[in-house]
């Protein structure tokens, strides 16, 4: 999403100085050389707590000098639009202090007066920060959900102002082609997720989530003499149960050929190497998307209603698949009725894909408009 913002508004006719505000600069870093990052505290809760309390009770010129002097705050106080790209972070589904931190951007830029737009995200459901999501929301320049739950939830909480379009993930260009070893062998995608020693885990019935997955992936591997890429697609500061380290795991547990995709690439790269895939198991939102979008036949590992969203949207439910204690069971059957019927599955992405990159493109002109209607 990052990524398709960022070279949208450098490419428009519009004057625009872009900068992106990063908890872990250290990566984001190396992937947007061009851009200048900043360093985002909101995950000090602390520290950003004190910040929020200082600009509430300072009258509002002395909250603009105390902002223009702090190294976080004064990167709002300059911005012209605040953009919140988060996905689906707003949300206590991973808690409260997680949709605490992605809070306080929104009540930074409202405190110091600022415009800012939610855009292409799924949000809620909320219950200990309901009235301060609720507040924030309403206030916001622009509300975009990338699927009709989201706006039905933001509906019932009364937060109206709301455009349903699709994700900005369907904008994104794929890099250059990236094959597999033999052209001839098909490639099974996976896209694990760190979540499986956790989110995943709690619901399934298995003593080792990864073990069991990849059981699954070497009979199909075998049966069908496929080759395997694992895609790493969400990384940690430390490395430890993200996304690289279970395809790490994976890799020791699978015992035909079987990549892993570099964690250094771009995510234009990614999404060239997922499509080239003749099929994938994507347990990452967005590396479903790079599957959909690239008229992949996907399978979705849904965890939230981000994930039925999404397939709802393209009229694919039928290939998304719940974390219960019947996952594995249905990954099993659903891999090989998506063999059987990847022919079908592309043709019907490809009819569908048009509409949903078009719905896509709204939030660049709704960001656009904004921009210069504050310019």
């Amino acid at each position: 999403m990052q990524e398709v913002v960022i070279d949208r508004l450098s490419s428009s006719s519009i004057p625009v100085d872009i900068k992106l505000s990063s908890s872990f600069p250290e990566i984001d870093g190396a992937l947007y050389k061009d851009i200048l990052i900043v360093k985002s505290r909101r995950r000090n809760l602390p520290l950003s707590l004190l910040k929020t309390f200082l600009l509430l009770i300072l009258p509002y010129s002395l909250a603009r000098r105390y902002a223009s002097l702090d190294k976080e705050l004064s990167n709002y106080l300059e911005a012209n639009l605040v953009i919140d790209l988060s996905g689906d972070m707003l949300t206590e589904d991973y808690g409260p202090h997680i949709a605490l931190s992605h809070a306080f951007p929104l009540i930074f830029s409202r405190l110091l007066h600022r415009p800012y737009a939610i855009i292409g995200q799924s949000v809620g459901p909320f219950h200990w920060l309901l009235s301060v999501y609720r507040s924030l929301l309403k206030s916001a320049s622009i509300v975009t959900v990338r699927e009709g739950l989201s706006r039905d939830y933001l509906k019932s909480i009364g937060v109206t102002e709301t455009m349903e379009t699709a994700d900005l993930g369907f904008l994104l260009s794929p890099s250059l082609a990236v094959t597999s070893a033999d052209p001839n062998i098909p490639v099974l995608g996976i896209a694990p997720s760190g979540l499986l020693f956790s989110k995943f885990s709690a619901a399934i019935d298995s003593r080792d989530p990864l073990v069991d997955l990849c059981d699954i992936i070497n009979r199909f591997a075998i049966q069908n003499q496929w080759h395997v890429l694992l895609v790493p697609h969400v990384l940690s500061p430390s490395g430890s149960r993200d996304d690289n380290a279970a395809c790490q795991i994976m890799k020791s547990l699978i015992t035909v050929p079987c990549t892993v995709l570099d964690s250094g690439l771009s995510p234009a790269e990614t999404k060239s190497a997922i499509a080239s895939t003749d099929i994938l198991i994507a347990f990452r939102m967005h590396a479903a998307i790079a599957g959909l979008d690239t008229e992949v036949p996907t399978l979705g590992i849904s965890y939230s209603h981000k994930t039925q969203g999404l397939f709802q949207k393209l009229g694919m439910l039928d290939w998304v698949i719940d974390n219960d204690a019947a996952m594995f069971e249905n990954i099993e059957k659903k891999l090989d009725s998506l063999k059987d019927r990847r022919a079908e599955v592309q043709a019907h992405l490809s009819a569908v894909l048009p509409v949903l990159r078009a719905s896509a493109e709204e939030n660049i002109e709704l960001i656009e408009k904004v921009l210069v209607s504050d310019s």
